[in-house]
């Protein structure tokens, strides 16, 4: 399949997505893997990079899903938060007491 070259675009070394991504290194590969993520281009034998349009494409998308995802009161938030916590919470005392 034939790729076309948008001369406007670059690649991206990895040390660059994770700083504009905000994601660790496992977590990009992890992300590909699962097909959530836009795959790198093979450089060299040893060197790989992203195109810039398609980190910025997929950039965009996850800012399309946030902006249209309803908002929850803080409340309801709140409510999940403190849920979250709880459950951790008795997940490590539970660990605690039984280990000893």
């Amino acid at each position: 399949m034939p790729v076309e070259i948008d001369m406007k675009d670059y690649v991206l070394k990895i040390n660059q997505v994770m700083a504009i991504c905000g994601k660790s290194r496992s977590a990009i590969y992890k992300e590909i893997r699962k097909g959530l993520f836009p795959r790198q281009l093979k450089l060299t034998s040893r060197s790989a990079g992203w195109s810039k349009n398609e980190i910025e494409q997929w950039l965009e998308e996850r800012k399309r899903d946030r902006d249209q995802a309803p908002l929850q009161p803080y409340s309801a938030r709140s409510e999940i938060l403190q849920k979250q916590f709880s459950s951790r919470a008795g997940t490590l005392l539970h660990r605690l007491t039984t280990t000893r």
